[in-house]
């Protein structure tokens, strides 16, 4: 099942139905200059910067703006246009590495094992989380406000979002904000259920 707006791909109608939502959804962060909106702050903000310079490309398929071919080709596209698909469930991704660690999901296989215990892991970066976590306790990413520290640069960034106050994710329904897309998700299931 395809979706004819975006072209991923789904194996049954009823994830596809749910898929579709995503592009009737109501945007309820506006652009100042143009109007268009937003699922988020955050996207909403980085939009706003092709209104500060001019554009020299567009997204022929959703109409985004870039600065250069680069980033519209490589980065942009490769996200909407879905070319690599698993051959056992039909989930859609965007590069060949990304396909080839799914299907790891499929056989179980765990090529990365830890130096220090006998775990292993399906991704390379999951092994070196955990080696950082739990082996080594290193926490290179410190919050100047208070005492926490972090092993990645992502769970700091969420972190200060707490500091800031700043939430990019906004719940349609009820108008709840939420610091990540995750806790908007569980949010949606448990409040908003279809």
């Amino acid at each position: 099942y395809s979706c004819p707006i975006c072209m991923v791909m789904y194996d049954s109608p009823e994830d596809l139905q749910r898929h579709m939502k995503h592009h009737d959804e109501t945007k309820p962060y506006k652009c100042d200059v143009c109007g268009r909106g937003f699922r988020t702050k955050y996207m909403m903000q980085k939009h706003a910067s092709v209104h500060q310079e001019e554009v020299s490309c567009r997204c022929e398929i959703c109409g985004v703006a870039f600065y250069n071919i680069k980033t519209l080709q490589y980065s942009h596209k490769s996200k909407i246009l879905k070319r690599y698909n698993c051959e056992i469930c039909n989930k859609a991704f965007s590069s060949n590495s990304d396909l080839k660690t799914h299907r790891r999901t499929h056989s179980g296989e765990t090529p990365f094992k830890c130096d220090y215990c006998e775990r292993s892991f399906k991704q390379r970066g999951h092994r070196k989380l955990h080696i950082q976590v739990v082996h080594t306790k290193e926490m290179p990413y410190k919050c100047d406000e208070c005492d926490a520290a972090f092993p990645t640069r992502y769970r700091y960034q969420i972190h200060m979002k707490r500091h800031t106050g700043v939430r990019d994710y906004k719940c349609v329904i009820c108008d709840k904000e939420f610091y990540t897309l995750g806790k908007l998700n569980d949010h949606m299931k448990r409040r908003h259920p279809e």
